[in-house]
């Protein structure tokens, strides 16, 4: 999938202001192809959740050369100093949530 593909996706889920923070991000069907998140600041607070029973999602925050593993019905926190970030799942039709911008957010959302 391009980049611009990509960024367009994002715009039908998160509206025009893509590179604003906070903002957050549910893709119903994350698939097996990477899709890059670009952040507008570099100092941004994030929350993920796998919300399939059985896939796994992996993030990278170098340009896929390293991929961490969020497990099934399991998530990720942390505090980024990135321009950006990369996601991918184990399986086609994937859910996610992700609250990404605001550092400790996503204990509104954490099981």
């Amino acid at each position: 999938m391009s980049e611009e593909k990509m960024y367009q996706m994002l715009r039908k889920i998160i509206g025009e202001e893509l590179l604003g923070n906070p903002f957050h991000l549910k893709i119903d069907d994350l698939g097996t192809e990477p899709i890059r998140i670009p952040l507008a600041d570099t100092s941004t607070g994030i929350f993920i959740r796998n919300k399939h029973d059985t896939n796994d999602v992996f993030i990278s925050f170098d340009g896929g050369i390293k991929w961490h593993t969020i497990p099934a019905k399991g998530w990720f926190s942390m505090n980024l100093k990135v321009t950006g970030f990369m996601l991918k799942a184990s399986n086609a039709n994937t859910p996610i949530e992700a609250i990404i911008g605001l550092r400790g957010a996503g204990e509104a959302i954490k099981p």
